[in-house]
């Protein structure tokens, strides 16, 4: 009986595993968290939702705000750029609401920023930008840039722990090494109901062989 029991909580782990579907949550803020210019340098917070959707692709959200969650001025981003594996085509990423651009580039802030998709627009107000992707969530970077909003210089903000190594950790709600989670190389593969049904009878009839041959 014991011996049926286990088999039977490994069946519903694995069915909820298999489909019961990640989201992840995190944010990052000044000044700890994110090294900004202008008035950004003490107002500025990026957080993130990240979520497996039920067709096997994630939705990426990203919220770029002040550090209340408040918008930012009016028109505060021309653009931003969240950072992507070497070998993504723009073909892997879709439901943008504004241009898009992919490559390498050198930021505002003086130094360069490799594998980035460029997000080139922002609207007054504007706080959410959200695309998808079949390619699963890993830690890295973003850079932000303004015009002169507030009156104090140029507006830049990246994530404090942009020159540091990306983490190979698995993604997780909260923040690793001051990183983001970003679209990484790989596709999430999720197992088909008749998959799990199968490997559920695997399991069962183990256990019944089991229990005779004692």
């Amino acid at each position: 009986m014991k011996l049926m029991v286990a088999v039977l909580s490994a069946l519903v782990f694995i069915s909820a595993e298999a489909f019961g579907l990640p989201v992840y949550n995190g944010s990052l803020s000044t000044p700890s968290g994110v090294t900004g210019t202008g008035i950004w340098a003490s107002d500025f917070q990026i957080s993130w939702e990240v979520g497996l959707q039920d067709g096997g692709y994630w939705e990426y959200s990203y919220f770029l705000t002040e550090t209340d969650g408040s918008p930012l001025d009016p028109g505060a981003v021309s653009h931003w750029i969240v950072e992507v594996s070497p070998n993504a085509t723009l073909g892997d990423f879709w439901g943008f609401t504004g241009s898009v651009e992919l490559g390498d580039w050198q930021t505002e802030a003086g130094f360069p920023f490799e594998n980035g998709l460029k997000l080139d627009y922002g609207d007054e107000g504007q706080t959410e930008w959200t695309f998808f992707s079949y390619r699963t969530p890993v830690w890295g970077d973003f850079f932000a840039k303004d015009g002169r909003a507030g009156g104090q210089g140029l507006n830049t903000a990246w994530n404090a722990g942009f020159f540091d190594t990306d983490p190979i950790d698995a993604p997780s709600d909260g923040s690793i090494g001051y990183k983001i989670l970003r679209p990484d190389t790989g596709t999430t593969v999720i197992p088909e109901p008749t998959t799990v049904g199968l490997l559920g009878l695997g399991l069962v009839g183990l256990a019944a062989r089991l229990r005779r041959s004692k």
